[in-house]
């Protein structure tokens, strides 16, 4: 900011003195020069400015910080929230669930992260610009292809133990679920449940049997989609004396 410049956006200022109109007498962080503001600017185009986001931040120093972190950031964010400080920096991290009754099926809101999940996330996470021939390698690397391959191969899986089960007992597994629990096969989750009890099935497991077992667990009725607890009591990945698809 020279003398000639105007305001601009992102600038930073400490409060001097407030006028009886409501004006601002206010001093730039950085270069120190003084200037005030009118009151009218000040209600359309002024915030507080004691939080900024990670982005905002870059270049700035101040004498303590308190960051606040989700676990989606990369190394390079939380590099950048915890060196503004001078004399302290404070991390915190988010870890209750956020309140949704549709998220309590989830695994990550039954076993909450701990502090230590949440930073292996983010130090994990490379957001480092990258070249297209490095985009380019790593899009062929096995390794870094596995995970979409993995759930492709699952799918077929899931494919090949209804065509093996057939019709007659795909409708009956949906008979047993609707007299079990009425509306059941209408879920948005049941053909993820119906995959995996199918599944049971094509490894010698009577998938009625394990679906009515998961329901006398424990009660499903408090769940916004029953189909979802269901499925995520169904283990079909590890059953002992399990054999492979034909």
């Amino acid at each position: 900011m020279t003398a000639t410049d105007w305001v601009k956006n992102g600038d930073r200022w400490i409060v001097l003195a407030v006028t009886g109109g409501g004006d601002l007498d206010v001093q730039h962080l950085r270069n120190r020069r003084r200037v005030r503001l009118p009151a009218g600017y000040l209600q359309t185009s002024a915030e507080l400015g004691y939080a900024t986001t990670v982005h905002a931040a870059q270049g700035l120093s101040v004498d303590t910080v308190h960051g606040l972190a989700t676990g989606d950031e990369s190394r390079q964010q939380l590099y950048t929230m915890l060196t503004r400080g001078r004399a302290a920096n404070h991390l915190y991290l988010q870890l209750v669930g956020d309140g949704d009754p549709h998220s309590t099926i989830w695994p990550e809101t039954v076993r909450q992260s701990t502090p230590t999940d949440l930073l292996e996330q983010i130090l994990g996470r490379d957001d480092a610009a990258r070249s297209a021939t490095t985009l380019r390698r790593d899009r062929h690397d096995p390794a870094a292809r596995l995970a979409d391959a993995t759930r492709r191969y699952v799918d077929a899986l899931h494919v090949a133990a209804e065509d093996l089960a057939g019709p007659q007992a795909v409708a009956a597994l949906e008979k047993a679920a609707e007299q079990a629990i009425p509306g059941l096969s209408n879920e948005p989750a049941w053909p993820t449940l119906r995959a995996r009890v199918l599944l049971l099935g094509a490894s010698g497991i009577d998938p009625i049997a394990q679906l009515l077992k998961k329901v006398d667990t424990r009660e499903v009725d408090s769940a916004v989609d029953r189909a979802a607890v269901l499925g995520w009591r169904v283990d079909d990945t590890g059953y002992p004396g399990t054999r492979p698809l034909p």
